[in-house]
């Protein structure tokens, strides 16, 4: 059963990084090699440019209006083969998705999503976009 105060949530957010390789080994279990970087915590909060402080993610708190959290996380060097990927538990309403300036995609309310970011993955610093209409 899902839990229903998790979709309340604003934004929650991990990311399931890398290691998953194209073609498992047949004594590999590709879930098993996953790298998880939780991306919980601050994220810078904006509204038309202006920087408004910084935003708490998981968080129940509802904004209203377009605004923008954003993010930066470290990822290790992907090796040949492996995929990156963004997944999102849920957002309050509709959200807008980009990592390293480029745009993944947009999902709509209270339904967890991924996104692969594998071709604009960068070893070290990456910013994480989400752009939210409440």
């Amino acid at each position: 059963m899902i839990d229903r105060r998790n979709f309340l949530n604003v934004l929650t957010v991990s990311a399931a990084m890398a290691a998953v390789p194209a073609a498992a080994q047949p004594d590999r279990n590709p879930i098993q090699s996953r790298i998880r970087i939780s991306l919980n915590g601050e994220w810078e909060q904006y509204r038309e440019g202006k920087f408004l402080g910084t935003a708490i993610v998981p968080s129940s708190r509802r904004l209203s209006g377009i605004y923008t959290l954003n993010c930066s996380f470290a990822l290790p060097l992907l090796s040949r083969g492996d995929r990156a990927f963004l997944h999102f538990e849920a957002v309050t309403y509709w959200a807008q998705v980009s990592v390293n300036g480029r745009k993944l995609g947009t999902f709509d309310p209270y339904v967890p999503h991924e996104f692969e970011f594998t071709q604009v993955a960068r070893r070290g610093e990456n910013a994480l976009v989400d752009s939210d209409a409440a």
